[in-house]
């Protein structure tokens, strides 16, 4: 009789999960730092070193190897494009960028989510009012279409996101300051409920099961222009942050690197200043709190042992 076969650790389980997303505000939240840059910053600079080093706890102790590994980038600027009519409306792509890779019989694969992170103040629903500036965000969101990304060298290329309707590609993370689940994922619309959606955790397992989010294309299949234009946009971003900022302050020790422990994050590392990529904050506004563009990678490994070392 074969031999039965360990259970894989379930990283994203909610008793495993919490614990790290309220260890991750713990480090980064300090000193009455509250606003959604620091939540970003938490996500994308904190959470995957703790969800790592729990995964390798696991493994210790259960001999069975992580089946996912995270890593991440923090920057401190923030992507901004222009879109709709004449291209007057500007608004930031989003706060936070999620990426997920397998392989697929041999084949790499990517699913990808733009989030925009906003504070509820523990209120049942997060609510667009029209008229706002927050109702341009929400356009994006919901009738995307064509954009340029808001930099000088990029002027001139659009980028027609289709469907121009709403899109599992863009979405809210609401911040529930007071209650748990803290972080939860809600569709864009002009009323947002924040019972009904996910926690960030579910999604983010929805994610890795390729349940939700919105397909990649390679990049090799972009350089050849055989992929739609959100995985144009979105590798273009990528491209764009590894001359972008990497240090920001009003943050833990106001250096953050860019590459938590996933090599395949490595082009993101140590890299000179783009000037002007989105808002750039001064010295006076980075100290408090400042603005911040985060990226989180998740990789699903087929043989852990070959990507162990590596990743250390």
């Amino acid at each position: 009789m074969p031999a039965k076969k360990a259970k894989t650790f379930d990283v994203f389980k909610s008793e495993v999960f919490y614990p790290a997303i309220d260890a991750a505000l713990a480090r980064i939240c300090t000193n009455g730092r509250n606003r959604e840059p620091c939540y970003t910053a938490a996500l994308a600079e904190e959470l995957p070193k703790i969800l790592n080093d729990t995964m390798d706890e696991a493994a210790k102790k259960t001999g069975v190897p992580p089946r996912y590994r995270f890593g991440s980038c923090y920057v401190h600027q923030k992507p901004y494009v222009r879109f709709g009519p004449g291209f007057r409306f500007r608004r930031e792509l989003g706060d936070l960028l999620v990426l997920v890779k397998k392989s697929i019989n041999g084949v790499d694969a990517f699913n990808s989510a733009l989030f925009q992170l906003k504070k509820t103040d523990d209120k049942p629903k997060l609510i667009i009012r029209a008229g706002s500036g927050e109702e341009e965000q929400l356009t994006l969101y919901t009738k995307w279409g064509p954009l340029e990304i808001d930099l000088k060298t990029e002027r001139g290329v659009v980028y027609d996101i289709t469907p121009h309707a709403v899109s599992l590609g863009g979405l809210y993370m609401l911040i529930r300051a007071e209650r748990k689940p803290k972080f939860v994922v809600a569709v864009p619309d002009r009323e947002m409920n924040t019972k009904p959606p996910p926690s960030i955790g579910c999604y983010l397992s929805d994610m890795v099961k390729w349940h939700c989010g919105r397909t990649l294309a390679t990049k090799s299949d972009v350089m050849c222009n055989d992929a739609d234009d959100w995985s144009k946009l979105i590798w273009k971003v990528i491209d764009l942050l590894k001359d972008a900022v990497s240090k920001c302050k009003g943050y833990g020790n106001g250096s953050v690197r860019r590459d938590n422990g996933c090599g395949s994050l490595a082009f993101m590392r140590d890299c000179p200043e783009l000037p002007n990529f989105g808002e750039s904050e001064n010295e006076d506004s980075a100290s408090n709190d400042g603005t911040g563009f985060g990226v989180v990678f998740i990789e699903e490994l087929d043989n852990c042992s070959e990507h162990r070392e590596v990743r250390r």
